[in-house]
């Protein structure tokens, strides 16, 4: 596996952020969700937020029509001393799922997919758990990780320098098909049947966004660019490196340890050969499950994103649809008090109204985007090294300070 899964940095966030949101806060936690004000919230992060003072940190928040606050602190690139801004964009990780899951709802709406129906009406080869291949499994059960599929060996072993070279096709076919150069009937599957367990699972997203190609005969980052990314200006993001301004993004930087650099498609991501707990520079990688968490962005374009759910869907979906995303599809066993809806994840504020929201965490980056419709705000916040649930106070706070903006 990478040096930390999209999956262990999620579930560590969640249960990171819980007690905050309850009024129990971690240690270190009280700092942030009493500060009063956007200075003071700057402050903090200087001071607390980042692991490392000279590593990047950028975040804003915003309302439906303006961004309301927007800071970057410390550097997009640590060797040339780049100042890291709220326009630097980097890989987003699993944050991407939103965007993956706003395409899918595309589809939905337009009738060309039933988040009920067998996804084998959709593909050009069978998707069956080998325990239970009399079971379907659905675009639904794909968007709330309860699909059956998980992570095997080989989603960890893909990741490497630059952009893929396996096409999304062949990797998702290779993984589900019996014989394919990715499968694992033991490790690519759970024992459980589709619909009865719930499983993060990343290659779930590769999946879905092979649909979105099948049913639209669009290869699927062209797809986003042109029904996700243009309708909103997001005029620099992409799923790939050559997608985007190359100039523009923040370099990732993760502390080397002797049992990553054990690891040969770890160790390959690092540029040089760095010593044990060395803050080291990462090269820009990719994976050929890119659906799940390879989006690169900026916090002022991801806000752009966040703002059509607040505007009722904007551009790119129906009122409709956006009820029926951020409405529960189940309880999330996770984590107690926290919800699922279609992506993405809800939790209650203490004052009552809800908020919803997705992380992101993979190798040098973590990130954070929530949506609190009820005051009709929200904020992301990106770091160029992994911040652990630090990001996630950030988050909230901003949160909070933006809900006062607003009365």
């Amino acid at each position: 596996m990478p040096p930390i899964s999209r999956r262990q940095f999620n579930l560590g966030l969640l249960t990171a952020t819980a007690g905050m949101i309850a009024g129990v806060p971690r240690p270190g936690a009280a700092a942030a969700s009493e500060l009063q004000s956007f200075a003071a919230l700057e402050a903090y992060i200087a001071d607390k937020a980042l692991a490392k003072k000279d590593m990047g940190l950028s975040a804003c928040c915003f309302n439906a029509k303006d961004i309301l606050w927007s800071f970057g602190h410390g550097f997009a690139n640590r060797e040339e001393q780049v100042p890291y801004t709220p326009d630097h964009i980097q890989n987003i990780g699993s944050i991407s799922k939103t965007i993956t899951g706003a395409a899918v709802m595309q589809l939905v709406e337009a009738g060309k997919v039933d988040l009920d129906a067998d996804i084998n009406t959709y593909l050009p080869f069978p998707v069956r758990n080998p325990n239970h291949p009399d079971q379907a499994i659905t675009t639904r059960l794909l968007l709330i990780h309860h699909s059956s599929v998980q992570d095997g060996p080989s989603y960890g072993d893909s990741y490497a320098c630059g952009d893929p070279t396996v096409t999304l096709r062949d990797w998702v076919e290779g993984y589900v098909s019996p014989g394919g150069a990715y499968y694992d009937s033991e490790k690519n599957f759970l024992a459980d049947a589709p619909g009865t367990q719930h499983e993060y699972a990343n290659v779930g997203y590769g999946i879905l966004g092979l649909l979105v190609e099948e049913v639209t005969g669009t290869e699927f980052s062209l797809y986003c660019k042109e029904h996700i990314f243009a309708p909103l200006n997001m005029n620099n993001t992409g799923w790939r490196i050559k997608d985007i301004d190359e100039a523009t993004h923040a370099v990732p930087y993760q502390y080397a340890t002797n049992a990553m650099l054990k690891v040969e498609h770890a160790r390959a991501l690092y540029s040089g050969t760095p010593e044990a707990r060395t803050l080291a520079p990462l090269c820009l990688y990719s994976f050929p499950n890119y659906p799940d968490g390879l989006i690169r962005t900026s916090v002022h374009q991801l806000a752009r994103f966040g703002q059509a759910f607040l505007n009722d869907g904007g551009a790119i979906l129906k009122p409709e649809t956006v009820q029926e995303i951020f409405r529960t599809q189940r309880e999330n066993s996770d984590e107690p008090g926290s919800t699922q809806g279609l992506t993405w994840y809800g939790r209650s504020m203490p004052e009552g109204n809800q908020y919803w929201y997705h992380s992101g965490g993979d190798p040098g980056i973590s990130t954070f985007l929530a949506l609190r419709p009820e005051t009709q705000t929200g904020a992301v916040v990106f770091t160029n090294t992994e911040s652990g649930n630090r990001i996630g106070k950030v988050v909230l706070t901003a949160l909070k300070l933006a809900a006062k903006t607003m009365e």
